[in-house]
């Protein structure tokens, strides 16, 4: 309801925290601090670093069921809020991809298949 509220993120993060999976709140709070510092700011580059690290190991886990319906997808603040999609694959799974993420941002694919 409020997807600019960091505090709703920050919330979900201790959820993360008190139910055994602090990688997924650390990365959390990785990407909010990211998205408030500017590239020159001394902690920069080491959070970036950590965001690669945690991406690299836990990416794919932290982005199923959605990676399944779409052909591309990246983390904002901590979740999934970009993806890229076929207009016939949003249309069939579109309601289960809005279900389990906060996506803001859709790039529309053409579909490979389509007849010209």
């Amino acid at each position: 309801e409020e997807p600019d509220n960091n505090d709703y993120r920050l919330l979900l993060a201790d959820c993360y925290d008190d139910n055994g999976e602090p990688e997924r709140a650390e990365f959390i709070r990785v990407q909010l601090a990211l998205a408030n510092l500017s590239p020159l700011d001394d902690r920069y580059d080491a959070l970036q670093d950590a965001e690669e690290i945690a991406l690299t190991k836990f990416g794919d886990r932290w982005a199923s069921p959605v990676s399944q319906w779409v052909e591309g997808y990246s983390f904002e603040r901590g979740l999934i809020e970009k993806i890229s999609v076929t207009l016939p694959r949003l249309r069939r799974m579109g309601e289960k991809i809005f279900q389990y993420a906060p996506i803001r941002t859709i790039n529309l694919l053409e579909d490979a298949f389509q007849p010209q």
